[in-house]
């Protein structure tokens, strides 16, 4: 099983699962970016399956933390030749059944933990381990989700099962209700899985949810923005069995978002198999630039996908599944060939418009036990139509082939960030 894939300058970090003999160890591989061969591997990293792999900022790719429903949070230097952290934080004794879903850290070594319904500050540079500071009072149910915002590094979003999305400035704790008080909080209305910040200014939220909606909110104003379900409708991704109880939604893998193009993209999945690689414009459209179609055998997963990453320097995504294989998509320009596309039949009520559609191929594979796979391939251009199901929220859809920038217009705030 694949939990995360992080992007490094050159290579990548998969924290997976590893069977040695009887037992099973959480482990951290770094596999070259271009050949997925093992640079290095962090053996036996924690206890229990990993919930949460993040870089280190100014570390130069070389800085990991990752976090475990073993209730540990660990720091990695891959340069040590070693394999042990450099820093270990345990929660607190009288959590003994405690599991963290998050854990980030910012540009000041802060390192801040989700823990049951708290969040928790530590100095990594203290050598401490105790918190400095918890926040005891800004979720009410489980924390799912730690990040550092990538340019305020005072700021911290989280999300949980209690709907909300906060966001914490650690530098601020003395204020009159003892630093308890978030700088902003905002309801989505369903169970918070993933929080991130977007837009020129940063000053965007962008949440996934259970229900597999994606909301951007205008974090100055506490505003949403625009709310989809364009990945759970996905043409490509739903599938329809033979009585109503039997229809597959789609669900949301993962969403990236690319500051130098100021592009939002989303990678959703299905259990039939099929990835998309959308990008989310301002009017709630979902531009789906990419389909991979897995379930192939040897040339894909042979199980659900649950974890991606996109290089959108090198066109290249990663993908990691409950098959416990790690697998490098991308397309060849030098080749194309119109092909029908199988998933969308012409006699649809749906179609409409039509659009091409780059099918990626594998490239590369490794599976957990090491073993590789790589695959020359071809690109197939497909002509997919769009269904009106696959859009809501406000705006006029427009057509999900348009490639225009995403976050024009109303979503380029011009006031300053969240008036700090």
């Amino acid at each position: 099983y694949v939990f995360r894939i992080c992007l490094l300058p050159s290579s990548i970090a998969v924290a997976s699962q590893q069977r040695v003999g009887a037992r099973i160890n959480s482990v951290i591989r770094v596999l070259d970016e271009a050949t997925l061969a093992e640079i290095s591997l962090l053996p036996a990293c924690h206890d229990q399956p990993i919930t949460d792999l993040q870089v280190i900022p100014g570390s130069q790719g070389q800085g990991l933390v990752s976090c475990s429903r073993d209730g540990t949070a660990k720091l990695w230097d891959l340069r040590s030749s070693g394999g042990q952290p450099v820093v270990t934080i345990a929660a607190s004794n009288n959590k003994k059944d405690a599991q963290i879903f998050g854990a980030s850290v910012n540009a000041d070594n802060a390192l801040a933990v989700g823990v049951d319904s708290e969040v928790l500050l530590y100095d990594i540079n203290s050598g401490k381990k105790g918190p400095y500071f918890t926040y005891t009072d800004v979720h009410m149910d489980i924390v799912n989700c730690v990040k550092f915002h990538p340019t305020r590094t005072n700021l911290c979003m989280t999300g949980g099962e209690d709907t909300l999305i906060n966001v914490l400035d650690v530098t601020d704790l003395h204020n009159e209700d003892d630093g308890q008080a978030p700088k902003v909080t905002i309801s989505a209305e369903d169970s918070v899985r993933s929080v991130c910040a977007a837009g020129p200014a940063g000053d965007l939220l962008v949440a996934s949810t259970c229900t597999e909606k994606l909301q951007v909110w205008n974090a100055g104003t506490a505003q949403r923005c625009l709310e989809t379900s364009g990945i759970r409708e996905h043409p490509l991704l739903r599938a329809v069995g033979s009585t109503e109880e039997d229809v597959q939604l789609g669900y949301i893998i993962d969403v990236q978002y690319d500051a130098a193009n100021n592009r939002l993209y989303v990678v959703g999945g299905s259990t039939n198999g099929n990835v998309v690689c959308c990008e989310l414009l301002d009017t709630a459209t979902l531009a789906t630039h990419g389909v991979f179609h897995t379930g192939l055998g040897d040339e894909g997963h042979e199980g659900v996908v649950r974890s991606a990453v996109l290089d959108t320097t090198r066109g290249s995504v990663f993908t990691g599944g409950e098959d416990g294989a790690v697998v490098r998509w991308g397309p060849n320009a030098e080749e194309s060939n119109e092909l029908k596309d199988a998933h969308c039949p012409k006699e649809s009520s749906w179609c409409r418009s039509v659009f091409a559609l780059l099918t990626f191929l594998p490239v590369s594979i490794v599976t957990s036990s090491g073993y590789q796979r790589v695959f020359c391939f071809q690109e197939e251009v497909k002509k997919v139509e769009r269904a009106d199901s696959i859009l809501s929220g406000a705006g006029t859809p427009s057509t999900v082939g348009d490639l225009t920038p995403g976050f024009r217009g109303r979503l380029d705030s011009s006031d300053p960030f969240w008036g700090l």
